[in-house]
């Protein structure tokens, strides 16, 4: 935590996975030898998975505006509605989801292993063969709290606009 600025674990907060690099002699010199951390961030992700997740949330509504006469598309956009109870499963479901594909797309966990490898790292009490099921296993664990917590930042305003029957603006903050 920052003193003075409240509690950010979930957001500044990471998981420090130890590195061990072996020494090498080239010549005279002696190369390496260094212990070190991979930090691993609680949210890698950002708030990349919420702009993913209004943008596909957002698209029957868009449909039933562009197409006002289709009874279909306007029940669709009915049940997708900002405050209505599918609306917030769905858009959390798409949050948490994207949260995972992102931090996958982004730390890639056979090739951070393959770099440590390639530069005589290890992981005290991991073998070297299965770094990437260790780097798989600690992320997917991880990446959990973070997508709920911003599953549950980006609903809170539409509950509040929905619960306390107050306007968007005041709800969003705006």
């Amino acid at each position: 935590a920052i003193p003075g600025r409240g509690d950010l674990t979930l957001i500044l907060g990471q998981r420090r996975i130890p590195v061990q690099y072996a020494k090498r002699v080239v010549g005279r010199k002696m190369y390496g030898g260094q212990t070190t951390h991979i930090p691993l961030r609680v949210n890698t992700a950002g708030v990349m998975p919420i702009i993913f997740a209004q943008s596909i949330i957002m698209f029957p509504g868009t449909l039933s505006s562009l197409f006002p006469a289709s009874g279909m598309l306007q029940g669709l956009a009915s049940i997708f509605a900002p405050g209505a109870p599918l609306y917030i499963i769905v858009y959390s479901a798409i949050i948490i989801f994207f949260a995972y594909f992102y931090t996958q797309v982004t730390l890639n966990p056979m090739e951070i292993a393959k770099n440590i490898r390639e530069n005589g790292g290890s992981i005290p009490g991991i073998r070297p063969e299965k770094m990437e099921e260790y780097f798989t296993r600690i992320l997917n664990r991880i990446v959990l709290p973070g997508a709920l917590f911003l599953a549950f930042i980006a609903v809170i305003p539409t509950i509040v606009q929905t619960w306390l029957n107050i306007t968007s603006s005041v709800a969003y903050l705006m």
